[in-house]
């Protein structure tokens, strides 16, 4: 069983514990993965460089106006041919 205080703890050793049980002892002897693991215990989903939070935030803020804007121009471009064939077809067109 792993608990996860003790892999928190200990994760190069409980990984090994863990080889050993799977059979796969023989993988210990690279020391190749094993420095790969040591290096990488913080995983790679950690940000090495913090970012400017408000840069992102006018990028995002501008996106989403020109989105916006694209699609009040395509909805007034619909409005327009509607209107248009209202007119060709003398009916009036309920929206």
């Amino acid at each position: 069983m792993i608990k996860f205080e003790d892999l928190k703890a200990d994760p190069i050793g409980e990984l090994k514990k863990c080889l050993e049980f799977l059979g796969l002892k023989h993988m210990l002897e690279n020391q190749k993965i094993l420095n790969c693991l040591n290096n990488d215990l913080e995983g790679s989903f950690h940000r090495k460089v913090k970012q400017d939070m408000t840069e992102m935030k006018s990028y995002f803020d501008q996106a989403f106006v020109k989105t916006t804007e694209a699609m009040a121009a395509l909805v007034i471009e619909e409005f327009e041919q509607v209107s248009i064939l209202s007119k060709l077809t003398s009916r009036k067109i309920d929206l």
